[in-house]
Parts: C-alpha cells; sequence; structure tokens
C-alpha cells in the first residue's frame, strides 16, 4: 500500500518542495517507520508492524521516485545515464543483501519455530540511525535544489 498511496504523492512533493526537499521527506518516512518498530514490538499485533512497513514503504517511493531523476540531472547531463544506472544496480543489490541479512534477524539459527518478536527492532533501529544520520548530512550538505517541472 506505501508504494501504491506514494507514487504519485512523491511527486506532489517533489513540486513543491523541490527535489531536496523530496528526498529529507523519504528519508524521514523511512527512518519514522524504522523507529517504530520499536513500540510495535511492545504493542505486537500485526497492524502495528504492518504501520510500520506502510511508513517504510512510503519513504521508500518518495525515495526513488525523487532521487531517480535528480541523479540525472546532477552533473554532466550525458552521463546522467550511467549514474541512473548505478543507483539502480545498487538498488537491486541492497535489496538481495537486505533479505540475507534481515533473514539473520528474523528466521530461528537453531530450526526451530521462533515466535517472539522481542528482537525484531534490532535491524531496524540500525536502519533508523543509518537513515537519520544520511538525513543530516544530506540536509546539511550543497546539493543543488532543483525543482521539479510543472509540466
Amino acid at each position: 500500500m506505501g508504494y501504491f498511496v506514494m507514487a504519485l504523492s512523491a511527486g506532489m512533493v517533489a513540486r513543491r518542495w523541490g527535489y531536496k526537499g523530496g528526498i529529507l521527506a523519504g528519508l524521514l518516512l523511512i527512518a519514522t517507520g524504522a523507529f517504530w518498530f520499536i513500540p510495535a514490538t511492545q504493542i505486537g499485533t500485526c497492524w502495528a508492524f504492518l504501520t510500520g512497513l506502510f511508513i517504510f514503504a512510503a519513504g521508500m517511493t518518495c525515495l526513488e521516485t525523487i532521487a531517480n531523476p535528480c541523479a540525472t540531472l546532477l552533473g554532466h547531463p550525458e552521463t546522467g545515464v550511467a549514474r541512473i544506472n548505478l543507483a539502480q544496480t545498487c538498488n537491486g543489490s541492497a535489496w538481495i543483501l537486505g533479505l540475507l541479512v534481515g533473514g539473520r534477524f528474523v528466521l530461528s539459527s537453531t530450526g526451530s519455530v521462533n515466535t517472539s518478536n522481542a528482537g525484531l527492532y534490532i535491524p531496524y533501529l540500525g536502519i533508523g540511525v543509518v537513515v537519520t544520520v544520511l538525513m543530516l548530512v544530506f540536509f546539511f550538505s550543497s546539493v543543488p535544489d532543483i525543482k521539479a517541472a510543472d509540466d
């Protein structure tokens, strides 16, 4: 649902706040969704975890929708295609590595069924901290704030 809701909304965010503001909004949503897993493990219900995943996915969608065109516009125009190809290669690699690393936290290493949600917040806490640091670095960086065209 996060992808469905945020795909068109991200374009409106880019028009209103520019690419830099949209990227910051996406990073903020990702961090919020990741940190939500701390209380979600205490609540322990399905809706709590789905809420965190929804916010997280909305942030990922916003970030991907806005950062891709921004990456093609920054730098020399003739190398824009190479930048977007590199970004999407890293994106695909991260999806695969994320599943492998995340499986270590979610799946039991003993072969028995793990019914506890107690440690589920740990990888999301790490993601939340990294994304918050990234957001602060990006906020204070001198990235030109390009506005989306009103076509």
